[in-house]
């Protein structure tokens, strides 16, 4: 797993180990990005679910102005750090602690744009959804980027999805 485009591009990252972790595979992640690239520009991000961090920090070597990591494992959490050290972009990173979607209630800021690339048996997107709504995290003008492994439906409470594409087994749905 390495980091695709801008100031980190090529630097190569730690994956999560073991049968319950699902890493973005670098086409997704390029093809994300490719699609995110309008809205990167000093984009304030929100990676939820974070893993080692990958989405964040390629938002972040992209032009996004910061970027906050979620993440319950404190194994993950360790290794999103020590990815962020990798590739230099630690003063713009903060790593937040906490079960989802419960924790989002301790983020008091609104992002541009937010990321979830959930747990393959994670099976609580309308809960996580109206949680961003109901905490207001996501920005006027920002969306919401899920990866999942099966269909979503078009409406999501209180988002509404404009775009989806299907990479193999992998899914990739932008609501606004």
């Amino acid at each position: 797993m390495r980091v695709i485009a801008g100031i980190a591009k090529g630097r190569r990252l730690e994956s999560p180990e073991g049968d319950d972790v699902r890493p973005t595979r670098d086409a997704v992640k390029e093809s994300i990005f490719n699609i995110l690239a309008p809205r990167l520009a000093s984009a304030r991000v929100l990676e939820l679910f974070a893993g080692s961090g990958a989405l964040g920090i390629e938002a972040l070597s992209r032009g996004a102005q910061s970027c906050v990591f979620v993440e319950h494992s404190p194994r993950a959490i360790a290794l999103v750090r020590r990815n962020l050290e990798r590739t230099g972009l630690q003063g713009q990173a903060r790593v937040v602690p906490g079960r989802l979607p419960e924790s989002l209630s301790v983020l008091s800021e609104e992002f541009d744009i937010i990321i979830a690339d959930p747990p393959y048996e994670f099976d609580s997107y309308k809960e996580l959804a109206g949680k961003i709504g109901e905490t207001g995290l996501l920005a006027a003008g920002g969306v919401l980027v899920i990866e999942h492994g099966r269909p979503l439906p078009d409406t999501l409470e209180p988002f509404t999805r404009i775009m989806a594409r299907q990479y193999g087994e992998t899914y990739v749905s932008l609501f606004v």
